[in-house]
């Protein structure tokens, strides 16, 4: 990167276009990490603006974004704004932040920053994500010129006093850049570990517009029934994070190695104060959200600061749209009479008062061996009564489906059979849904590493070829991608039966 300097720069924080195979049923993102971001450089005195072209702005018909649907040369669907509309909105910025979150997103990233550089080779790209940081000499060869290796809430702000001062950019914490041909990454010094010192992320900047809009055509939290009021055509939407990072440690995901020192130790469990949480909740009821979704990797992890939430949550009256982060385990407790592990059925109670209605419940696996290998020893298959969980769950209004991971790189036949058979228990106890994911060894994972080295997903990996809904990428597995595939589809149509058969492509 030169030193170019700019006075008052201008930032644009930018989520790409979509990519999906055909058949799939596309959501948007509506990432919160743009929003942070975005706070933290207007409360610091800089213009910021967010642009998620895969919706647009105001000014855009949804016509032309999110339903505008292209044919790529690889057989996949681009969804968003055209390269000469985005063009357009980008012009007057000096900073261009794209983010990187998702590896299957990879594609579009790059199309946008080599449009940008070919079209406007003097703006500033820089990118952050875990996926970004991760490949990050991918992302130089494709036009960007920074990547913030952490959370980017200093660094950004950092960045911009570097920009329109005479400070170097060997000061701005946790980057990478290249010099004289060469990447150079600078340490991450104090990384932030008390998240009320976070400004409030700019809610009021997201395309919430655009998303609900969006909502009257496509399913969200798979479908309506039991969650969505039947009177609310439109689901007005929106995210919060109370927490951030993760007791576990799980191989296939980032939160394995973000507890480095390299990453600023951002995978480590770091939370909200009640007062903060209820700061934002008065916030968000503000813009009108009725429909809330947790963010949080593990919400339930400190169970005595959860039922304060919970108990808070209450007097919003929000309908509370399932939890992106649980684990099996915080749902039971140990009997004081017995010793053995019991459903936390208060807790349950707890979470049904505060207003939800559906949880998917993340079994990972059937297998004691995988879930100790591959998923963090987090939960006990036979210690724990999960059918006994789904009908407490269901006793109190919740409706419950089942995630299921399968096709880890060592599962053995037998270990994928277990996994389906719990699956089908499950729906006899009285869940209404079971997704079954193949493994992906996503940047940034443990499992990523694992598998490069050991030969079994191949150093020419291309990040297409990687998401929940598509094969598995490994080689000299113990069962066969075709076998996988296969008893995927006749699991999921036996269990689900054949009038669900068109959700299938996007059970993932």
């Amino acid at each position: 990167m030169n030193n170019r300097k700019i006075k008052n720069p201008k930032f644009l924080l930018t989520i790409a276009p979509m990519q999906f195979m055909n058949g799939e049923i596309v959501r948007p993102d509506g990432c919160l990490g743009t929003a942070y971001l975005d706070s933290a450089l207007t409360n610091s005195g800089y213009h910021s603006k967010i642009l998620d072209m895969a919706v647009g702005d105001d000014s855009d018909s949804l016509s032309n974004t999110f339903f505008n649907q292209s044919k790529l040369d690889n057989n996949f669907i681009r969804i968003g704004l055209t390269n000469e509309k985005i063009l357009e909105k980008i012009s007057e910025y000096d900073v261009i932040g794209i983010s990187s979150v998702f590896t299957p997103q990879t594609s579009r990233v790059f199309e946008i920053s080599n449009l940008i550089k070919l079209n406007f080779p003097d703006k500033i790209i820089i990118g952050g994500g875990v996926n970004a940081r991760i490949l990050k000499e991918k992302f130089f060869e494709n036009g960007f010129d920074v990547i913030f290796n952490s959370e980017a809430e200093q660094s950004i702000v950092e960045f911009a006093r570097y920009l329109e001062s005479d400070t170097s950019l060997d000061l701005v914490n946790g980057i990478s850049y290249m010099v004289n041909g060469k990447m150079k990454t600078n340490p991450i010094i104090n990384p932030l570990m008390n998240l009320d010192e976070l400004h409030m992320p700019s809610w009021h900047k997201l395309p919430y517009k655009q998303y609900w809009e969006i909502s009257k055509d496509v399913p969200l939290w798979g479908g309506r029934d039991g969650l969505v009021d039947k009177e609310d055509t439109i689901i007005k939407y929106g995210n919060i994070f109370t927490s951030r990072g993760c007791p576990f440690s799980c191989e296939y995901c980032h939160i394995s190695l973000e507890k480095d020192d390299e990453y600023g130790k951002i995978g480590k469990l770091r939370l909200h104060s009640i007062e903060r949480v209820v700061e934002e909740l008065h916030i968000l009821k503000d813009l009108g959200i009725k429909y809330l979704f947790i963010n949080d990797e593990s919400l339930l992890a400190n169970k005595k600061r959860v039922a304060v939430i919970l108990e808070k949550l209450k007097s919003f009256n929000f309908k509370l749209a399932d939890i992106n982060g649980i684990n099996m385990i915080h749902f039971f407790m140990r009997s004081k009479k017995t010793g053995k592990l019991v459903v936390d059925e208060e807790m349950i109670e707890l979470l049904s008062d505060a207003g939800f209605r559906k949880i998917s419940l993340p079994f990972e696996s059937a297998n004691q061996r995988i879930i100790n290998k591959w998923c963090g020893r987090k939960w006990m298959v036979e210690k724990c009564d999960t059918k006994e969980l789904v009908k407490k769950l269901n006793d109190y209004n919740i409706t419950t489906d089942g995630n299921f991971m399968i096709g880890f790189p060592d599962e053995t036949p037998d270990e994928l059979e277990n996994t389906f058979n719990m699956a089908r228990e499950h729906m006899n106890a009285g869940m209404v849904g079971s997704a079954f994911m193949i493994v992906q060894p996503f940047p940034g994972s443990k499992i990523f590493q694992t598998t490069i080295d050991n030969g079994q997903l191949s150093k020419d990996w291309h990040w297409d070829e990687l998401g929940w809904a598509k094969g598995s990428p490994f080689t000299n597995m113990k069962i066969s991608n075709e076998t996988l595939i296969e008893k995927r589809v006749s699991v999921w149509r036996e269990i689900h039966g054949k009038d669900r058969i068109n959700e299938f492509t996007n059970m993932g």
